[in-house]
């Protein structure tokens, strides 16, 4: 466990160390980037006044009052911790490649989208291989157990469409898309220096990834399956295409946890805002796939 935290730490040194290296080279647009910020901060903080079980934790041996004001403060700080995190982030991937979110801009999505339709296709068909192989072995291996087999999913949301929308779509995707680019400069970085091979140096980074809580060789086995397979998609489909990250992380990493909610949980009401949330992102892909089909040029 020490090892996985300090190669996480390892990580964050490198890539603190990159981020100082690209501000002192370029000028950051601080503007987009505290914006963006705030985005994540309103999400999140959207988030946290929409849980509906604030009171789970509480005690009578402490005020009421003493006690929200805590949650609440709690949440705000999370909050901002949440946002600076993400700031640094896109601050990383604005000066390291500069035109990333030029790509989202209306003018610019026709270059992009097909190919992103493509990603968000294969991610989801990738993670679904990796959900058969968990469900074989927990099937007919007898001390393998999948590690979602079991979860349960909580109804806590006084607005659980919203919720859905927000924490498990936006921010997953948006977060996950983030991080993973992050971490894909920091390897560039890394293999520009010639002196270890990139295998080397790919496999030390999958160190925290692939490393089981449970010391047997079939969780090992699937969590190797899972990396192989998202460095598959970062190497033939989302290479070089912004708008394949960011769908081929929503079909990888958010859009089978919605599908996990629907069929583990069976509530009709819930039941409905799952299945709006879904309409809702199929209006969303509908509109960028009439896009992508029309004439339209991209910016100079």
């Amino acid at each position: 466990m020490f090892s996985l935290f300090l190669i996480f730490i390892l990580l964050g040194i490198l890539g603190i160390r990159y981020l100082l290296q690209l501000i002192k080279d370029n000028q950051p647009n601080w503007k987009f980037v505290l914006s963006f910020a705030g985005v994540i901060l309103f999400f999140h903080l959207f988030e946290a006044l929409n849980t509906a079980n604030f009171l789970n934790d509480y005690g009578t041996e402490k005020p009421l009052n003493i006690f929200m004001f805590e949650t609440i403060i709690n949440s705000l700080i999370g909050g901002i911790v949440v946002s600076i995190f993400a700031g640094i982030l896109i601050l990383s991937i604005h000066l390291a490649w500069p035109n990333f979110f030029s790509a989202f801009k209306k003018m610019n999505r026709n270059i992009y989208l097909k190919d992103a339709f493509i990603s968000v296709m294969c991610s989801f068909g990738i993670y679904s291989i990796y959900t058969v192989i968990n469900n074989i072995l927990t099937i007919y291996h007898p001390h393998f157990i999948a590690t979602d087999a079991f979860s349960i999913y909580r109804i806590n949301s006084y607005f659980p469409l919203l919720s859905i929308l927000t924490e498990n779509i936006i921010l997953s995707s948006l977060m996950s898309m983030l991080l993973i680019v992050s971490l894909l400069y920091i390897f560039k970085r890394l293999i520009a220096l010639k002196r270890l091979s990139k295998y080397i140096i790919l496999s030390i980074m999958a160190i925290p990834f692939i490393l089981p809580a449970e010391p047997e060789a079939p969780y090992l086995f699937v969590n190797i399956i899972w990396f192989l397979g998202l460095i598959f998609l970062i190497r033939y489909f989302w290479r070089f295409n912004p708008l394949s990250f960011l769908l081929g992380a929503f079909g990888f990493f958010t859009l089978p946890k919605i599908i996990n909610y629907l069929l583990s949980i069976h509530d009709p009401s819930y039941r409905i805002q799952i299945i709006s949330a879904l309409f809702c992102v199929g209006l969303f892909l509908l509109y960028f796939l009439r896009e992508s089909f029309t004439n339209q040029k991209a910016a100079p």
